[in-house]
């Protein structure tokens, strides 16, 4: 029987692909899936790591584009609108409609502009939302506001409403979240470089860097003291006006620890990337999409 004690000694979130399984009143936990390990891809030319990204990305599409209609989570900024490019080579018989928050009083705001351009060009209907009217921490009390844990967003109400409205069109979204995760340069590249005496390589990449920015890359020196300084790529402060029987009924303490834990990187070739990416906000942003819809990120 799982009682209320049993329940405390369980997280109320697990890191990503891991699988939580209780029987006989023990509990299990085990990792199911990670992120692979792949070699380095080595091209002959930048047109050709292009291309190479474009086939990834088509055959990422291709494979989330099961329905015949799909909402598109379409900001003026790249990632989305390649998203969406993309998806129209994929699915071109498949009905998109794209859903655009904008501002139009409240600060200097283009993403109207830009995103309309991208509608436009790919013969996608958007729809505007105005945010310009809601307010901090609009509708925190709400019940469909509720999170499995705190969760700091002055703006929630803005994007719950944009899935209420988006989800009457489909249940499957695609979104240019996570793009700058993964695109991240790693600052451990060049030490990686050097312990495995590929000069040859730094060469030509360094000629590369030269043609196209007018400049040397930066080594990174500073940031890569300043990451194993702290040991840790960020730090969340613990606040200190928590009531203390939540913090022990909850083990606040513990989550904190884990929160600020710098694990060992692994072993790939981007390993900042790869941290970023499975720790950042990209898993909360999923988390909230899931109350209303099925976002699809290729």
């Amino acid at each position: 029987m799982i009682t209320q004690k049993l329940l405390s000694r369980i997280y109320l979130r697990l890191q990503p692909g891991h699988q939580l399984t209780l029987k006989s009143r023990e509990i299990s936990i085990r990792k199911y899936w990670e992120l692979p390990f792949e070699s380095e891809i080595l091209k002959a030319s930048g047109d050709e790591y292009v291309s190479e990204f474009a086939r990834l990305l088509d055959l990422a599409l291709k494979d989330r584009l099961r329905t015949e209609r799909v909402g598109l989570f379409l900001s003026g900024g790249i990632d989305s609108g390649a998203v969406a490019s993309a998806a129209k080579r994929a699915g071109p018989h498949i009905q998109f409609n794209a859903f655009t928050i904008v501002y139009d009083e409240l600060m200097p705001d283009r993403e109207r502009y830009y995103s309309g351009l991208t509608a436009k060009y790919l013969g996608i209907p958007i729809n505007y939302q105005r945010a310009d009217h809601y307010c901090l921490y609009q509708g925190w009390n709400r019940e469909d506001f509720f999170q499995p844990e705190p969760y700091h967003a002055p703006l929630l109400a803005v994007s719950m409403d944009r899935f209420k409205i988006a989800s009457s069109f489909s249940r499957v979204f695609l979104t240019g979240e996570g793009g700058d995760a993964i695109l991240r340069p790693s600052v451990s590249y060049l030490a990686q470089t050097l312990r495995r005496f590929q000069f040859g390589r730094l060469i030509k990449y360094g000629f590369l860097h030269i043609k196209e920015y007018g400049r040397l890359p930066r080594i990174g020196i500073r940031t890569r003291y300043r990451h194993n300084n702290k040991g840790r790529f960020w730090f969340y402060s613990y606040p200190d006006w928590i009531d203390r029987d939540f913090e022990i009924r909850t083990r606040l303490i513990d989550r904190w620890h884990d929160l600020n834990l710098n694990p060992p990187l692994p072993n790939y070739h981007r390993p900042e990337a790869h941290q970023i990416f499975i720790r950042s906000l990209l898993a909360v942003f999923v988390r909230i999409s899931m109350i209303q819809a099925q976002p699809a990120f290729p």
